[in-house]
């Protein structure tokens, strides 16, 4: 450990000076060493180095943020004192001592531009630390990555059922969102059970979108209670692919390092923030014991993961998917004085272009029904490579449509625009026809196929291994120029 302290890239990168380097590579060496037990840290020595006002304040965060017995512990010491061969005993006295992990973290959470030091000090020193471990191997790093993921999902299942992640615990969240942007008081008893939240003049229900029915018959019951309050449902959408905002709104967004993030979890209140620090100490000793444990071997760079052009095809259509959805969000919000027309509206425009690529007549919900689709894979989830083109190109086609100034889509009614929509569905299945590539129903993926290719294309999303292709970014490019110049008009 002391190596690592003393390491160009540590010296180099913080403006510690040279004997604060040494106080915490001795405390660091120290606590490493096994011999003297886990809690080798005085608390008395932490408190100072930090820069501290009083004991008393260090010492208040230390139990609000710390396990006893886990992070620290307590002992009564007597504190004496001799002279010549003589001691004169003294009274009994509160002392503390901290494990490495805990006192990596306490530090981390220091106040003022010490603690800016330390943070700085620390994030280049497990960089460092971590760097050394990798290089000490016997096993394939993706052999020891395997076994810490395997961890972390099992920690991770066990922290879900404490912390209420599952679909009642999103529920609850999206309940406490809603109550802070529009009032009202959650959780209202009545005679057939709990409003979620209830308005000056409204009963809301707040549902997963797939729970639709539920929520509609428990809004109806409730509104009984309340004669002089209108029945409401809101929806959330719990899948990325294919879905919208329905709440119109635009969310900001904040993005932190992965150091920001452990630090900050690790800081958090309460019971919840105990149960969250014991899952990232479980998870970082499992990984540095994998790692320490194993030695130097080749590394072997993971294959690239293989992209075939149905997921080409199908990462384009999605690309011009969302192209369009913000085009009818800007719609909507032109005709927003109007309130004529409201979220419904997007799956009224993606039935009609469905029937365009596809060529049915029924309603999307109709025609999944009578081909025994599921409800968790969408139409276009349904389609092969060539569908997925076609359905890519009509994507921009209807974007197109609503790709207008602010004051001309205020003046189309949703009755005009719809059936302008229908004019061009039929235009696009005739050109199909003209083309003998009206086959498309008949191309469907079956149902597994399909699962397995949502899954494949959903790992390749998710490792970064696939963005749209350079002619759907030249396409994508066109249309935010247009739109933008739509926006100055």
């Amino acid at each position: 450990m002391a190596a690592v302290t003393a390491h160009a890239k540590i010296t180099a990168s913080t403006t510690l000076p040279e004997t604060t380097r040494q106080e915490l590579a001795k405390a660091l060496t120290g606590a490493f060493d096994e011999s003297k037990g886990k809690f080798t840290i005085d608390f008395e020595d932490v408190w100072r180095f930090l820069g501290y006002s009083t004991k008393g304040n260090a010492l208040q965060k230390l139990k609000d943020r710390f396990l006893e017995g886990e992070d620290f512990i307590h002992k009564r010491e007597r504190v004496g004192c001799q002279i010549g061969m003589k001691d004169f005993g003294g009274r009994p006295t509160d002392k503390y001592y901290l494990c490495a992990v805990a006192f990596e973290h306490f530090c981390m959470t220091a106040p003022g531009e010490r603690g800016k030091l330390v943070r700085q000090f620390f994030i280049c020193l497990k960089a460092e630390y971590y760097r050394t471990l990798e290089g000490l191997g016997k096993r394939r790093r993706q052999d020891i990555m395997d076994a810490s993921h395997r961890f972390v999902a099992t920690e991770q299942e066990r922290l879900a059922k404490e912390l209420d992640t599952t679909l009642s615990g999103t529920e609850k969240e999206v309940q406490r969102r809603l109550q802070k942007d529009e009032g009202g008081a959650a959780e209202v008893p009545c005679k057939y059970g709990r409003v979620d939240l209830l308005t000056d003049t409204e009963v809301v229900e707040v549902k997963a979108i797939g729970a639709w029915k539920h929520a509609l018959g428990q809004a109806l019951a409730y509104s009984g209670c309340f004669p002089d309050h209108s029945p409401r449902i809101h929806l959330f959408v719990d899948e990325l692919d294919d879905a919208v905002d329905v709440t119109g709104k635009e969310p900001d967004k904040y993005f932190l390092s992965k150091n920001a993030f452990e630090h900050f979890a690790m800081s958090s209140p309460g019971d919840v923030g105990r149960k969250v620090r014991q899952f990232f100490l479980a998870i970082r000793d499992a990984y540095v014991s994998r790692a320490a444990s194993a030695a130097a071997a080749p590394v072997q760079p993971p294959e690239a993961p293989r992209v075939d052009p149905w997921d080409q095809a199908r990462c384009d259509g999605i690309a011009m998917f969302w192209q369009k959805s913000a085009a009818i969000k800007r719609y909507l919000e032109a005709r927003r004085a109007s309130k004529d027309v409201g979220w419904a509206f997007y799956s009224q425009v993606a039935t009609l272009l469905n029937q365009a690529i596809v060529g049915f007549a029924e309603s999307t919900k109709g025609f999944k029904e009578s081909r025994g689709i599921p409800p968790s894979l969408t139409v276009p989830d349904m389609l092969d490579g060539y569908g997925q083109s076609v359905r890519a190109t009509f994507e921009v086609a209807f974007e197109k449509y609503f790709n207008r100034p602010a004051a001309e889509l205020a003046l189309m009614s949703p009755a005009g625009v719809l059936k302008d929509l229908a004019q061009m569905r039929d235009t696009m299945q005739a050109y199909l026809r003209g083309v003998h590539m009206d086959d498309i129903k008949d191309r469907l993926l079956d149902v597994p196929e399909a699962k397995r290719r949502k899954k494949e294309y959903g790992e390749l999303r998710k490792s970064n291994a696939i963005g749209p292709s350079q002619v759907a970014m030249k396409v994508l490019e066109g249309i935010q120029g247009q739109a933008a110049r739509s926006l100055c008009t």
